[in-house]
């Protein structure tokens, strides 16, 4: 059998971050809502989300949490999954303070970009 889960990559413009934990993604397709009339179900209306990828990093020595992270403006990120998807955001940013939790070195990380795709 094949992985499903478990052990990622996190990629930065060819340089690898620190991933660990848990990590979600969005591709950023449409969220739809279900419109109710007074019969029921009417059908639905729809806007766009925008694509995003959230976790943890580890905060090591050599991490720059300016450079690292808040210069993190129009930039690729590839995360690799243990299924051997790869998803790619495309003009993506930082979207976070870069609050650090000191009891393990975990820094919350979460990037928006204006496109992601999913590479097999």
């Amino acid at each position: 059998m094949a992985a499903v889960g478990g052990k990622i990559l996190l990629i930065r413009n060819g340089i690898r971050l620190r991933a660990k934990g848990v990590f979600s993604y969005s591709l950023g397709g449409p969220e739809r809502t279900t419109v109710m009339g007074h019969t029921g179900p009417e059908g639905y209306s729809e806007k766009p989300t925008a694509a995003y990828c959230e976790g943890e990093l580890t905060d090591a020595k050599e991490f720059d949490i300016i450079q690292d992270l808040y210069e993190i403006k129009d930039d690729t990120i590839v995360l690799e999954l243990a299924n051997g998807k790869s998803i790619v955001f495309r003009n993506a940013w930082y979207d976070g303070t870069g609050v650090v939790q000191t009891d393990e070195g975990n820094i919350n990380f979460r990037i928006t970009a204006k496109a992601a795709s999913e590479m097999r």
